[in-house]
């Protein structure tokens, strides 16, 4: 059975007509061209991808570990936001922790430049 990541993987790479891709060019066709994801759900996304063997690394290379011709991906298609959850264990709340501002760096940073 085909995974919603792999759905994912073979509609990019059969969308591109390449068989590799760099690291940056899959996370930025996903986040920037496709919009289906935030840039860093899409590098979470590749990350898990190789981690679970879905994609494979070859230099500065990335080539889906499948053979995406037995891929169909339905007109319209758009992955869910439910991929972060199922498959990577992920909420786009902890997308990014580090860069919330509480009220008083704000104030801080606002008397900095007062």
């Amino acid at each position: 059975m085909i995974s919603e990541m792999q759905r994912v993987i073979a509609f990019v790479f059969k969308r591109s007509g390449k068989k590799e891709m760099s690291f940056s060019e899959l996370y930025l066709t996903l986040s920037m061209d496709l919009n289906w994801f935030t840039p860093g759900e899409a590098q979470n996304f590749i990350k898990h991808a190789i981690k679970n063997k879905v994609l494979m690394e070859n230099k500065e290379l990335l080539k889906p570990n499948f053979d995406i011709t037995a891929v169909t991906t339905p007109v319209g298609f758009h992955p869910s936001k439910k991929i972060f959850e199922k498959q990577i264990g992920q909420k786009k709340e902890e997308e990014n922790p580090g860069l919330e501002l509480k009220a008083q760096d704000v104030l801080e940073l606002s008397l900095i430049h007062i």
